[in-house]
Order: structure tokens, then C-alpha cells, then sequence
């Protein structure tokens, strides 16, 4: 199984929502289906470990802003 699975569920849509401007998948939202497929498969194994970097990184950092928001909000 292709340890890059995960990116086609990111692909498809962002945990939060929205992507932010810096979200490397933004430049593809534009595009249909098995053109999303097509553009994650052409992606070299060095791109797509910064790709989910950029990714983790993103997702901890809104992670503890909507908990910083939360706890401030009580």
C-alpha cells in the first residue's frame, strides 16, 4: 500500500475547512477528480515528504490557535 494514501483524502478537502493561501494543494483545487489523481501520482516521493510536512506543520499550528481561541474564550 502506497504510504501516501492520505493525500488523496487531502486533496479532496482540508481538515479545517479552507486552505490556507500557503497550502501547496491550493494550486489544485481547480481541477476535476482524476485530475487531482493525476497531479498527486506525478509527485516524487522528495515533494510529497514537503508537501505532508507543510501539512503537519499547518494542521499543529491552526490546531493550537482554535485551542488558544477556546481557552481565552471561558
Amino acid at each position: 500500500m502506497d504510504e501516501f494514501n492520505g493525500f488523496y483524502g487531502l486533496a479532496f478537502g482540508c481538515p479545517f475547512e479552507f486552505r490556507t493561501g500557503k497550502c501547496p494543494f491550493s494550486k489544485m483545487d481547480h481541477l476535476e477528480v482524476l485530475e487531482k489523481v493525476e497531479w498527486i501520482d506525478q509527485l516524487t516521493s522528495k515533494v510529497k515528504d514537503e508537501i505532508f510536512l507543510h501539512h503537519c506543520n499547518c494542521f499543529s499550528n491552526r490546531e493550537l490557535m482554535l485551542k488558544n481561541s477556546y481557552s481565552l474564550n471561558k
